[in-house]
């Protein structure tokens, strides 16, 4: 028989702990093997992402969905607040039209009436005058 060198049961040491470490990491150790493991939280980590990525798409649309009711909304309050203003600046147009159109009117008349006794006065001068 051959002398063992001490590099040689160092080298069959090695091996002795290779083999045991893929025996743990392939095979296992009573409990799933790493690779197994690894792979199953690998698929739930790749179902987490598919239904967080769902549901940020939903929560997306959904958001999208209600930012379009709200400026409906905005626009139709918005819309209606104009037609108001327009309506209140109509009547109070039409009110003071009808104001100018009575003073006018009382204007005149006073006018006319001031005229037609002044055209009476000086007629009468110029009659007392000839």
């Amino acid at each position: 028989m051959a002398k063992s060198s001490p590099h040689t049961k160092e080298l069959t040491q090695v091996k002795k702990e290779l083999e045991s470490l893929y025996k743990t990491v392939y095979q296992g150790n009573g409990s799933p093997s790493l690779v197994s493991q690894v792979s199953k939280l690998e698929s739930k980590i790749n179902s987490l992402e598919n239904m967080l990525e769902h549901k940020l798409e939903a929560l997306e649309s959904e958001m999208g969905l209600k930012f379009k009711n709200i400026t409906d909304v905005v626009t139709e309050k918005f819309s209606n607040l104009s037609d108001q203003i327009n309506s209140e600046f109509t009547k109070e147009k039409n009110v003071l039209d009808k104001k100018w159109s009575h003073k006018t009117a009382i204007f005149t008349g006073i006018l006319a009436s001031f005229t037609s006794i002044t055209v009476v006065i000086v007629s009468e001068v110029i009659k007392r005058l000839h």
